[in-house]
């Protein structure tokens, strides 16, 4: 097989396949074009009809006859072009097929998909591996999350509990809300010409300090003294949450507490919402490497293994299923009717997908005899033969899954 020479008819057919297409795409713009003007020149005929100008009416009609043979003409031309591309989509698929038809091409084709499949399941696999550590980073921020709140609740139940504490929490929410009425109202200040406030701003949030700080210190002393976990983060963050009672103008030490919880709650909302989109990307991503697993099997090769990670997923599986094993092993040897179920289904699996016995499965890094085709990927027409097979065996992955599936419903 002459592979350069196939490469350059299949090169050579393949440009004019797309040139017609893009010339094919132009007359049909061409003819709705026409077909448009027609239907403008109908509406200004019939303007022409109402007011009874024979010379509007004839332009018209002139108009139409001429827009009409122009849609014929583009017709011609458009059937003409079309027939030319079959030709060259002929060629096409007589080089494409000589080529796949070609069994150590085949067989070279399969190995070189089966590694393609191969590194895009540990390429995916590194992306579920990211979003894992994510998710994990996510679980301890839920538990810090989940640790405010429980101090914010402590704080609830002091201020309740004991006048002088809340007093406390009073001086301390006052001080934060003066503090940032203060530093919105900096903000607004020109360097120059409000120099002297911007001097008293700064005596007064000075102040303003001292107060939250003598407050907070008051009431983390309370709780450290009598154990009850409530931290100086704690403090600050109720401190960062004062809420102003419009009616009284004073700060609301009940709805700052509360105003806290609804900030941790709304933390915690945010970060579930991203571990249910890391959920989502993850079952996506294992559900394209069981597609890319299927197709590497129906190829005829094995499967890699997945590393690590897989196997302590199916060492917790063994564990979790220990009680059930031991109880099964107990009872007499003779398998039970679910072993028979999947076993069935198993060997109807295998039989559905074509799927060859471990045994016989090919290892995808093995060595590849030396033929004519192992430099074959430099060449056009080999690149898109195997694009397009590495595209069409997981189609007919994912078609027999629907159809196991639609099986599966009706029994």
């Amino acid at each position: 097989m002459d592979l350069e020479k196939l490469n350059k008819t299949y090169e050579k057919a393949k440009a004019n396949l797309e040139s017609k297409k893009k010339e094919i795409e132009k007359l049909e713009e061409d003819l709705k074009k026409e077909v448009e003007n027609i239907d403008i020149v109908k509406g200004a005929k019939i303007v022409a009809q109402r007011k009874n100008d024979t010379d509007a009416i004839k332009r018209a009609d002139e108009a139409i006859k001429l827009h009409q043979e122009n849609i014929k003409k583009i017709k011609e031309q458009a059937e003409e072009a079309k027939e030319e591309m079959q030709t060259f989509q002929e060629k096409v698929d007589k080089v494409v097929e000589e080529i796949k038809e070609n069994p150590e091409m085949k067989k070279h084709l399969e190995q070189v998909l089966a590694k393609r499949y191969s590194r895009e399941i540990k390429k995916v696999d590194k992306e579920i591996e990211n979003l894992t550590k994510k998710k994990e980073e996510n679980a301890k921020k839920l538990e810090e999350e989940d640790k405010k709140m429980e101090n914010v609740d402590k704080v609830q139940k002091l201020v309740d509990e004991h006048p002088t504490m809340k007093n406390h929490m009073q001086g301390m929410l006052n001080a934060s809300a003066s503090m940032q009425k203060l530093d919105a109202e900096l903000a607004t200040l020109d360097m120059v010409k409000d120099k002297k406030r911007i001097n008293e701003i700064k005596k007064e949030m000075a102040k303003e300090s001292q107060k939250l700080e003598t407050n907070r210190d008051a009431l983390l002393a309370y709780a450290t003294k009598n154990k009850l976990g409530i931290t100086k983060e704690t403090l600050e963050n109720i401190a960062n949450n004062a809420v102003i009672d419009k009616k009284t103008d004073k700060v609301n030490v009940k709805a700052s507490l509360s105003n806290t919880k609804k900030t941790i709650q709304a933390n915690k909302d945010k970060i579930a919402k991203e571990n249910k989109s890391y959920d989502k990307k993850i079952a996506g991503y294992n559900k394209q490497i069981s597609h890319n697993e299927k197709a590497i099997t129906k190829l005829g090769y094995r499967a890699p293994e997945r590393g690590n990670k897989e196997e302590a997923e199916r060492a917790s599986s063994a564990s979790q299923n220990t009680e059930g094993e031991r109880e099964q092993n107990e009872s007499e040897d003779k398998p039970k009717w679910f072993q028979f179920v999947k076993r069935f289904k198993q060997w109807r699996e295998n039989k559905r997908v074509g799927a060859l016995p471990e045994a016989e499965l090919k290892e995808i890094e093995g060595k590849e005899e030396k033929s004519e085709f192992s430099e074959s990927l430099k060449y056009t027409v080999v690149q898109d033969i195997a694009k397009e097979m590495q595209k069409e065996t997981v189609r007919e992955v994912k078609k027999e899954e629907k159809e196991q599936k639609s099986e599966e419903t009706e029994r």
